[in-house]
């Protein structure tokens, strides 16, 4: 089950889109185009609505894994429409685009060797190639208010 996003109380940036990926709503079945560089466009069948949340995680466990996502704290985007369930996550110095898959529990994605399974406000960051380098614990933290 896809992490489910509640109405945003976190504003999304136009660089989020430049950074990351921009979906296109249309209203018939395409492949993914050719884009700017910098930019995936990926045409959403019916026109459903295009969510996204940004979240940002303190994470603790194997420096092998900490090496890959660079710090210990990261910035992840979330980004849902219909079916369509997506993160975006820094790996190794470059944007890695997760897709849902079906879990036990919790919303599992992957994207190559790499998984990101969030229960909560918990998420889990593994390698399925680094069997020995464990799992990363990161905990989402709270934004802070008090600065505009």
């Amino acid at each position: 089950m896809a992490r489910k996003i509640s109405k945003p109380n976190k504003q999304i940036s136009v660089s989020a889109i430049v950074l990351g990926l921009l979906l296109t709503a249309c209203t018939q079945a395409q492949p993914p185009v050719a884009a700017e560089q910098g930019a995936i466009h990926i045409p959403v069948q019916h026109a459903e609505p295009i969510h996204m949340q940004q979240a940002v995680y303190h994470c603790t466990g194997s420096a092998s894994l900490l090496a890959h996502i660079g710090l210990e704290t990261t910035q992840v985007r979330y980004i849902n429409a219909g079916a369509i369930s997506l993160v975006v996550l820094p790996v190794d110095g470059q944007t890695q685009v997760f897709s849902n898959v079906i879990a036990a529990s919790g919303a599992k994605y992957v994207a190559g060797e790499f998984v990101w399974w969030t229960k909560g406000s918990t998420a889990f960051f593994s390698s399925a190639l680094l069997n020995n380098a464990g799992t990363l614990t990161c905990q989402e933290t709270k934004p802070d208010t008090t600065h505009p």
